[in-house]
This record gives structure tokens, sequence and C-alpha cells, in this order.
């Protein structure tokens, strides 16, 4: 079996709660054990967002250090890297709400590094801040990176930082994942336009 990263979505006023209380192992437990909520004080039915992907969050950052690697980059790593956590059971990190709503902007901004028409894709990042996603152009910026991805692979322009040449069929495959994990920040961060949700996200890699 290979290497797969897991994200649980937990209320940030909670987190930190948790955090204060010097209880974080028992909150990670909890969700890396898959134990009884209850066990934490909170009710039993508790259903946290959960992501499951069979793929190192790591090769994901690979992905998109090289796709953008001839570009200049404004605002830093395109995935806003996380905080690590001290967790001996697994490798463990977070990203407060707010780091959390960057990397849907950084989403864009993605796009923005890709694209000839610059302008279309910031106007879509700042509607973020504003708590608007337009679900059309959301669905589109999927397959426009995809397409711009395989377009310099087939270009031979983009290389990965870790072993050359990317695989096209493994590329895919990487950035399947990589949409399933935006995709699950936009759902548990703004179901609905409006008002951002305060989520802590909290990734474990095993």
């Amino acid at each position: 079996m290979g290497i797969l990263t897991s994200f649980y979505a937990v209320e940030e006023h909670l987190f930190e709660r948790f955090v204060e209380e010097e209880r974080l192992k028992d909150l990670l437990d909890c969700l890396d054990y898959g134990n009884d909520p209850s066990s934490l004080g909170l009710p039993a039915e508790t259903q946290l967002p959960t992501l499951h992907l069979d793929k190192g969050w790591d090769d994901i950052g690979v992905l998109l250090e090289g796709v953008t690697l001839d570009f200049s980059w404004e605002g830093g790593h395109p995935l806003k890297l996380p905080l690590k956590i001290r967790y001996e059971a697994a490798f463990a990190f977070y990203w407060p709400s707010m780091n959390a709503q960057d990397i849907l902007a950084m989403h864009y901004a993605l796009c923005r590094e890709l694209s000839d028409n610059a302008e279309a894709w910031s106007s879509e990042a700042t509607k973020i801040y504003k708590g608007v996603i337009s679900d059309d152009k959301f669905d589109e910026s999927f397959k426009f990176i995809v397409s711009q991805i395989l377009k310099r692979i087939a270009e031979k322009t983009i290389y990965s930082t870790n072993n050359g040449a990317f695989d096209e069929g493994h590329t895919v495959y990487v950035f399947n994942h990589y949409e399933r994990f935006i995709r699950f920040l936009r759902r548990v961060l703004l179901p609905e336009d409006g008002e951002f949700q305060k989520f802590a996200i909290i990734g474990f890699q095993s």
C-alpha cells in the first residue's frame, strides 16, 4: 500500500480550545484512530467533514512546484505550506481557516500564471475573499489547469523537482487528487456564497 493522506475539517474554535487546554493530542488521536468523539466531550453523532487521498501530500506539492517553475509565482508556495504538528503516530499538519482560504485564492492564481488572459482569473481570486465563487468558473479552472499541464508536458517545458520529466498518466492521477482537495476546501469553507465558515483543516500522512 502506498502513502495515504487524510484531511479533517474541525471548527476553528474547537481546534483552538484543544490547543489552549493542551489536549491537541487527544483530538489528533480521535481523528487518526477513528475514536468515538464522545471521548472528547463531543456529541457521539458528531461527524467531521473528511477527505481521504491514496496519494502522498508531498507529491501534489511537487507537481505544482514543477508546473510553476518557469513562472513568476507571486505569493509564495502554491499550496500555502501547512503548519506542522508534533505528533508521533503520523506526520500531522494543519491550516488555520485563513490560510485555507488563501489556498482557494492561490488556485486561481495558478490559473492566472498559466493563462494568456491573466485578468480574468485575477478577478476570480479577488471574489474569493468576498465569499463568492462562480460554479462555472470553478469547474472550468480544473479543466484549464490540467490542459495547460499536459500541453507543457508535450512540449517538455516542465520538470519534476524530484524525478526529472513528468509522466502524463501519473501527472493526471496526481492532479485529480489536487482537484479533490480544492473541491473539499470549497465545500467546507464556502458551501454557498456569503461568509466563510471557520474550519481548521488538519491533515495526516501515513
